[in-house]
């Protein structure tokens, strides 16, 4: 059975049911070639409302997924979700020890909600120090490439790791040797980082070239490579191979790593994408760039609602609509190239020039508006 072709992932959270929708509506009639799809998280919504959302969403998406995100099974009860009392693969204690019936439980729950595919479960390797959940996550997917289901459902393969993991060279090889060992499905992997604070991009350059590296092997072995919730960083990765990346509005939902819990959090700040400089700003701090050579405002179709003046109104949903079009930008731009990496390259080479124009201006902004994340991940496309 054909696997769905995606190019974005958006994952709707709890804090932006509105935003989504029109995103990917929006994306329909504006660009009908962008492969834009959806996936909602099923420990925090109740079953009915998974199931309304992603049925209102079909028409409009490329692809909708219903996530089951087993990596929470390694949490306490307590953190695993608004469902967990309600949705059964969620009160497994030790799902290694009931494999089979583990899986079944995950697949079914995913089915009742009609997704375009099915994901299978996983556990985070690199969260002990023995390698149990990578064994267990080998056996779920094999145990889920036997399932009827599969007769129905195209079938992605669950992974997560820890950038313990993917720093080192010895257990990133070991890692990227087990899953080539696994059922030969599209990889959806997530990798589980300590988040950079506010809207911050990640930048540990031992994690970004060993994540490179991991990425650019699997692909070379013909495997698909899907980075749910993995923000921008994902779109670094389309240089080596990736064939879709995933993020949300809300910082929580842009961090390379799982939410757990609610997303966003802590006091709101005006954060504006700026794509000149891959990362966001303040909103007050846009009148100081304007005037730097280079510094362009946005012109999408979200722009003009969003009052920019310093002071002004604010609204985060219509600001996360202009982040979430330049992520489709970017990934279908990475999509129709005949060399990606060169695409990639081009873009942090704009972006670092044009930092470099403002480090030379009088223009000072707040330490966590600094694109500081270009110089790691400039190295890491280099490197590779």
């Amino acid at each position: 059975m054909r696997h769905p072709d995606v190019s974005l992932l958006t994952h709707l959270g709890t804090q932006n049911v509105r935003a989504i929708p029109t995103f990917l509506a929006d994306s329909t009639s504006q660009s009908p070639g962008s492969l834009v799809g959806v996936t909602v998280g099923l420990p925090g919504l109740k079953a009915e409302s998974a199931s309304e959302r992603l049925d209102d969403f079909g028409p409009t998406s490329a692809c909708t997924l219903a996530e089951p995100e087993t990596h929470r099974l390694l949490l306490e009860m307590s953190q695993r979700g608004r469902q967990r009392n309600t949705v059964s693969y969620l009160q497994f204690l030790d799902p290694a020890a009931r494999a089979a019936d583990f899986v079944d439980a995950v697949l079914e729950e995913q089915a009742q909600h009609a997704p375009d595919a099915l994901i299978t479960p996983w556990l985070t390797h690199g969260t002990t120090a023995t390698s149990a959940e990578l064994e267990a996550t080998r056996e779920f997917a094999i145990l889920s490439s036997r399932h009827p289901l599969t007769s129905e459902y195209p079938l992605l393969m669950g992974a997560g790791v820890a950038e313990t993991m993917v720093r080192d060279d010895d257990a990133r090889s070991e890692f990227c040797a087990e899953l080539l060992d696994c059922p030969e499905l599209p990889l959806y992997l997530r990798v589980h980082v300590i988040s950079p604070g506010s809207y911050g991009q990640y930048s540990d350059g031992a994690v970004l070239r060993g994540l490179a590296e991991l990425v650019s092997d699997i692909s070379a072995n013909g495997r698909e490579v899907i980075l749910p919730q993995s923000g921008l960083v994902g779109w670094l990765m389309t240089a080596f191979g990736s064939r879709c990346f995933g993020t949300g509005i809300t910082s929580s939902l842009q961090r390379f790593a799982p939410a757990v819990g609610r997303g966003g959090g802590g006091r709101r700040l005006n954060w504006y994408f700026a794509p000149g400089l891959l990362g966001f700003v303040l909103r007050d701090e846009l009148r100081l760039l304007e005037n730097i050579d280079g510094f362009e405002l946005c012109g999408c179709p979200y722009c003009p609602q969003l009052d920019l003046r310093r002071g002004g109104s604010w609204d985060p949903d219509t600001a996360g609509l202009h982040y979430l079009w330049w992520c489709r930008a970017l990934a279908d731009e990475s999509r129709a190239a005949d060399f990606p990496r060169e695409v990639v390259s081009s873009r942090l080479a704009r972006a670092a020039a044009l930092w470099q124009r403002v480090q030379r201006s009088q223009v000072r902004l707040d330490q966590r508006s600094k694109p500081l994340h270009l110089e790691s991940w400039s190295a890491a496309v280099g490197a590779a």
